[in-house]
């Protein structure tokens, strides 16, 4: 599949596949701009509640979530697990390259250090000390990127769900499907983002405890998912 890189409105990059040709890994009035809207209140809900929180992306993409981990795992001076699940090689193998500053891939180191900058300057955190941690936690095995997914084996304080829509990946987005992910992936305490918002979503976390707090979509999209489900409040319940 050849994947093709366009600029959003705010000047950050986002991708997208041939094969979905009308599905693009972000939204065109901001790719890292929603990242920051949609997935950062779950991954700071995680740092705040649990030390070493464990933190899942699905999927992984050009890096963004990533990215945005280490910016708040310096920030709150913390370790952390991150596990990232990509299905394409290509992208997968690419932000490696970039990351250890080999052989570039598919995708320009261009495209990285764009996204690099922007989360350094949001955060106000020296590049090179993001970067840094996603290479020392690469090599530690801190952050692991898998391939493609299908069920988790793990738990996580922070779950960032963020596949295509479910006119591409129809699997991931059915109430069954979600009631078990959500029951074999998530840890106490623990939070979820995504940027969609649907029936079988909600009824699926519901199923399994968690406060379902809706939002406003990021820019003109109608509504977003974000999801929290404490240790104590989840013991009270079952």
């Amino acid at each position: 599949m050849a994947i093709f890189i366009e600029t959003t409105e705010d000047g950050s990059p986002t991708a997208h596949f041939n094969e979905f040709e009308q599905e693009r890994m972000h939204h065109s009035g901001g790719a890292f701009g929603e990242t920051v809207y949609i997935y950062g209140p779950a991954i700071q809900y995680a740092f705040s509640k649990t030390e070493n929180p464990c933190v899942l992306s699905l999927g992984t993409g050009l890096g963004y979530n990533e990215m945005l981990s280490c910016a708040f795992g310096l920030l709150f001076e913390q370790e952390f697990t991150l596990h990232s699940y990509e299905a394409s090689d290509a992208l997968n193998s690419s932000l490696k390259s970039w990351v250890f500053d080999e052989e570039p891939g598919e995708i320009s180191f261009s495209v990285y250090n764009k996204i690099l900058n922007l989360t350094a300057n949001v955060f106000d955190i020296p590049e090179v000390e993001i970067k840094y941690l996603l290479r020392k936690k690469l090599q530690d095995g801190s952050w692991i990127l898998h391939g493609a997914f299908d069920l988790p084996k793990f738990r996580y304080h922070a779950i960032l769900y963020d596949f295509f829509s479910r006119k591409a990946m129809e699997k991931f987005w059915t109430e069954e499907y979600l009631t078990e992910f959500f029951n074999i992936a998530s840890m106490d305490p623990c939070a979820v983002a995504t940027y969609a918002c649907t029936g079988p979503l909600k009824r699926a976390l519901k199923a399994n405890y968690f406060e379902f707090i809706e939002r406003k979509g990021y820019l003109w999209k109608r509504t977003s998912t974000f999801a929290r489900r404490s240790e104590s409040s989840y013991h009270r319940k079952v």
